[in-house]
């Protein structure tokens, strides 16, 4: 798993100060590094934003190794 991939999505607790808003922590993943965001908004909004955090990530990994698999924006799509 070179590319970025969705491993979790979850709907959790707002901050303190903040009952205004869902808010969601996800974390995707590759064999190297795993990344935890969270995010406030409606649900499709941020599986959106998850969406943009990997292809973004997905494409740094292009740029630095050359090489591109859309396999993974793919495979990201359907889970989400």
């Amino acid at each position: 798993m070179f590319q970025y991939q969705l491993i979790s999505f979850q709907p959790i607790n707002p901050p303190d100060n903040n009952n205004q808003n869902d808010w969601y922590q996800y974390v995707i993943a590759n064999n190297f590094n795993r990344i935890t965001g969270y995010r406030s908004g409606k649900r499709e909004d941020v599986k959106e934003y998850i969406k943009m955090v990997m292809e973004y990530q997905n494409k740094k990994l292009f740029i630095n190794n050359g090489s591109f698999d859309k396999q993974a924006t793919t495979e990201a799509e359907s889970f989400i």
